[in-house]
Formats: C-alpha cells, sequence, structure tokens
C-alpha cells in the first residue's frame, strides 16, 4: 500500500514513527511492522519487531498515539467512522423512546390516581353552589342566540400571600370561586345565555417551578391540583344545573409543569393536564357537559359560537402585543377573539379587527407584583356573544 512507503523529504524517524503508529490502525503484526522499516535500511541492518515495539513506547507519549492512531482512523476508515455515528445516533434514539415511554408511564398512573381520587371525593362538597332545582327543560333551547365564555385563570390554588393590600389563601380562594359561581349563573340568567363556554386558561396551581412558591405554598403540587380538580368539578357541575350547555376546554401553561427547567420540560408532563382528566371523569354523566379537545396542541385552545373564531393561549409563551399577529401566522386560524391570560391583570386591543383580551387573576397582587411595584384587582372575565357580535358585553367580575 502507498501509505506504507516512505514519503519525500520523510526522515528515517518519521517514517519509524509513523510506520509503528499504523500498527494498530492496519492490525499489523511488530514483526510486520519492523519488515516495513527494514526494508528502508541497510541489508546489515535488519532489527527485530520487539525492538520497534520498546523503541516506539519510548518515543511516544501514549497522549500522542491516541492522537495518531484516532485520526487516521478517521482519514484511512470513513465507513468505520460512519458506522460509530450510526451507533450514537441509535443510541439517542434509545435514550428519546425510553424518555417517551416513562412519560407515557406516568401519565397513565396520573391518570389512575385521578379517577381513584374522583371516586373517594365526590361525595363531599368544597363550594357551597347555589341550592336549585335542576332545570326542567335542558332539552328546551332558549330562543336568543346569546352564548358567552367564562374565563378562568391565575388562581395559584395553594398560594399564602399576607400584603397590606391584599390577603389570599386557599380559604379566600374557595370564598372568592363561590363569589365567581354565583356571578356566572346570575349573568347566564340576566342574558339569557344558551350555551356557556368555560375556558381554563391555566395557573390554577401554583405549582413548583421556582423556590419562593415552594416556600410561599400551603400545599404540595399534587394536593393542589387534587383541590383545583374537585372545586373546578363542582363548579362546573353547578353551571349544568342552570345552564341548557357547559362546554369546557382549557390550556397548558407555566405554573404546572413538571419539571421546574424549562429548558427540560415537555409540554406533556404537566399538572394541568390532571385537572383535565379529573374534571371529564367527573362531569362524563351530565348529558349537557362537553370537553371540547384541543387542534393545535394542549397549549392552544379554539372553538367557533355564534359565526364567530375564537382562540386561547396563557400567555407565557406569547407577549400579549404580538399574539394575535403570531397565533394567526402559525395556526392559520384567523380569529375574531384571542384570549389568554398570565399577566394578572385585564388588558383589551383590537389589531386588524381581531380583539385581543387578556384575563386577570383570582390571586391579585402577590409578592413577586408587590416587588415591582405592580397591584391589580382580583378579578375573571364574562364575555357575551352574539352572531352579529363577537363581544356583546364584557363582564368584569370582581372579586
Amino acid at each position: 500500500m502507498k501509505e506504507f512507503d516512505r514519503r519525500e523529504n520523510e526522515s528515517l524517524e518519521q517514517y519509524k514513527l509513523r510506520i509503528c503508529a499504523y500498527k494498530s490502525v492496519y492490525a499489523l503484526t511488530w514483526d510486520q511492522v519492523a519488515d516495513l522499516i527494514n526494508a528502508q535500511l541497510d541489508e546489515e541492518s535488519q532489527i527485530k519487531g520487539d525492538s520497534y515495539r520498546k523503541w516506539y513506547s519510548k518515543q511516544v507519549t501514549s497522549e500522542y498515539k491516541d492522537t495518531v492512531e484516532t485520526t487516521k482512523n478517521i482519514e484511512l476508515n470513513q465507513e468505520l467512522y460512519e458506522n460509530e455515528k450510526e451507533k450514537i445516533k441509535l443510541r439517542d434514539e434509545r435514550i428519546q423512546l425510553n424518555s417517551i415511554l416513562r412519560s407515557l408511564a406516568r401519565e397513565d398512573t396520573l391518570k389512575e390516581i385521578a379517577r381513584e381520587v374522583v371516586d373517594n371525593i365526590s361525595s363531599r362538597k368544597i363550594l357551597s353552589a347555589p341550592k336549585s332545582e335542576r332545570l326542567a327543560k335542558l332539552d328546551e333551547c332558549r330562543q336568543d342566540k346569546k352564548t358567552a365564555t367564562l374565563c378562568l385563570g391565575d388562581w395559584h390554588y395553594g398560594l399564602d400571600v399576607d400584603l397590606f393590600y391584599n390577603k389570599y389563601n386557599p380559604e379566600i380562594a374557595k370564598e372568592r370561586i363561590n363569589n365567581l359561581l354565583e356571578k356566572t349563573i346570575q349573568f347566564c340568567y340576566n342574558e339569557d345565555i344558551n350555551s356557556l363556554f368555560v375556558l381554563n386558561l391555566g395557573d390554577l396551581i401554583n405549582g413548583i417551578i421556582h423556590l419562593p412558591l415552594r416556600i410561599n405554598s400551603r400545599y404540595d403540587v399534587i394536593t393542589q391540583s387534587i383541590h383545583v380538580s374537585e372545586i373546578l368539578s363542582e363548579f362546573l357541575d353547578a353551571l349544568c344545573d342552570h345552564v341548557p350547555q357547559v362546554n369546557y376546554l382549557s390550556v397548558t401553561d407555566n405554573h404546572s409543569r413538571v419539571n421546574a427547567n424549562k429548558k427540560e420540560s415537555l409540554q406533556i408532563e404537566s399538572f394541568a393536564r390532571i385537572i383535565d382528566w379529573y374534571v371529564s371523569d367527573r362531569l362524563k354523566y351530565h348529558e349537557n357537559f362537553t370537553y371540547i379537545e384541543n387542534a393545535f396542541g394542549d397549549d392552544i385552545a379554539t372553538y367557533n359560537t355564534n359565526g364567530h373564531k375564537i382562540i386561547a393561549v396563557h400567555g407565557d409563551k406569547d407577549a400579549y402585543s404580538t399574539v394575535s399577529a403570531r397565533l394567526s401566522n402559525y395556526t392559520q386560524y384567523h380569529a375574531d377573539l384571542v384570549l389568554s391570560a398570565h399577566m394578572h391583570h385585564f388588558a383589551g386591543n383590537e389589531d386588524n379587527q381581531t380583539i385581543t383580551l387578556c384575563n386577570g387573576s383570582l390571586m391579585g397582587t402577590d409578592d413577586y407584583a408587590a416587588s415591582l411595584r405592580y397591584n391589580s384587582t382580583p378579578s375573571q372575565l364574562f364575555i357575551v356573544h352574539t352572531p352579529e357580535n363577537v363581544i356583546h358585553g364584557i363582564h368584569r367580575i370582581i372579586l
């Protein structure tokens, strides 16, 4: 082979060093190395292979040998190099597959826990919903075609706040939710609402994504999830007794993610999904309840009502000023109304005939907002839709 020939301007020492380095690359024996080198010497200067082995060990450090051998392996054996690349790719794919399998197994386990808790807790009422007889004529829809959307978001259940202008804890959260339920039912009757869309915009639990959240939380994240799931189920159950049709939609958020590290978190690993599993199982016996699944993924909800297109996100991935245009370009779903949360205060805007509304929070101002000198009133949105107007009316329910 030409690789074994002595190169032009290559000294004998360089040639010996190169041939010795080739031993492991070409699987040569030291005697074969000796034959190649000896061919460059006088017949009287023949040296045995073992002598070259000892000489090579003294001349070259192990680091230099590894560098030479690795470099020559890549240059001279491309096929072996490609095989190593394929092995690495297969290994990475195997790791990714195992991660997905773990996620699916965890999801099944969480579903089983949710169903078990449904059976155990559903007999105990958390909310004191207004008492009334179940609607006698649910099948006789009102003649008026008004529909409505109730935005639920940023409850941060489990958080303890004690500020001079705002106090919040699980007990206060339940009081405010009771108040929200009563006012929602009242608005549904006053506006003759035929169909109500209850939109869960996320962050119903406080979560574990930051250390201060854990310190200020009354409950662990599992307890938060189970309590909120039951509270929301009772909330929807009461609405089903007063509204001919109740529809439920939701989006994932940032506070409910399982992994505190945002970069390592998977979209499917969210405690918010436990809430949806729980609610859908708890309300499955209501004939006038519908759970609407998302068409564009867990973090984007869409629905049509009275001929109007509505799209909703939590808001952690979208700037409020550009959310309308970005969602339209991303989904090719050109909405009449965009709903979001995350900012903890009410906001409204219109851009190219698309209206954007931001829902308030149930908890109001917390320690973090106070550190930034922000203050907001606890509130949730109730929006009325008619065939002529996607926003016939906005009720900002102060809590």
